[in-house]
Formats: structure tokens, C-alpha cells, sequence
């Protein structure tokens, strides 16, 4: 679930490297979401909809899997929403321009 928030952020900050000091960093961020953004969703779904077919067990076997289907369906499902969202604007909110060197420690 991790792997697709890493994805997205090593491609981002690889953009953000190879952007020109004139480009807006948003617009960088956007370019590199737009890029990976579909890639990564579309994985994660395939994984989410690889537990729905716990939902049909019935008796013990439904009773004892049931919990785990739905835990797993809506964390992957989440994953995917985030990794597309939320990591792209958190990414390029809290981080530093690359070029902006001086303003170092």
C-alpha cells in the first residue's frame, strides 16, 4: 500500500530535479502525478479486487474471512485514492525547491 506514495514521490522529486528554475512547481508535480498517477491506481484496484471474491464464502469460511476482505479492500482502496490525491500535494507543499540552493543551513 506503501509502494504506490513511494512511487509517486521518487518520481516527483526526479521531475523536480530535471525542472527548469523557470516552471512552476505545482506545474512539475501535476506533470509527474499525471504520469504515474493512473499506473499506480489502476495496481492497486486489481489488488482490491482480487479479496472480493471472499464475499461470496458462506457458513464458517465467510464468517472467518469476511473481516479480512473488508479490512484489506478499504485499505487498498484508500491507498490508491492517496496515492493520487493527498501524496502529490503534501509532496510538493512540504518540500523544498531542489534549485534553491542558498537557502540551506
Amino acid at each position: 500500500m506503501v509502494d504506490a506514495a513511494i512511487v509517486m514521490i521518487e518520481n516527483m522529486h526526479k521531475h523536480l530535479e530535471r525542472a527548469q528554475t523557470n516552471v512552476s512547481r505545482w506545474d512539475v508535480v501535476l506533470e509527474s502525478t499525471k504520469q504515474v498517477g493512473p499506473s499506480l491506481f489502476f495496481s492497486l484496484l486489481i489488488i482490491t479486487f482480487s479479496f472480493l471474491h471472499i464475499f461470496a464464502l458462506e457458513q464458517q469460511e465467510g464468517r472467518l474471512f469476511k473481516p479480512l476482505a473488508y479490512t484489506k479492500t478499504f485499505a487498498m482502496a484508500g491507498a490508491a485514492l492517496l496515492s493520487i490525491t493527498l501524496v502529490p500535494v503534501v509532496r510538493s507543499a512540504l518540500h523544498d525547491d531542489p534549485h534553491d540552493r542558498d537557502r540551506c543551513w
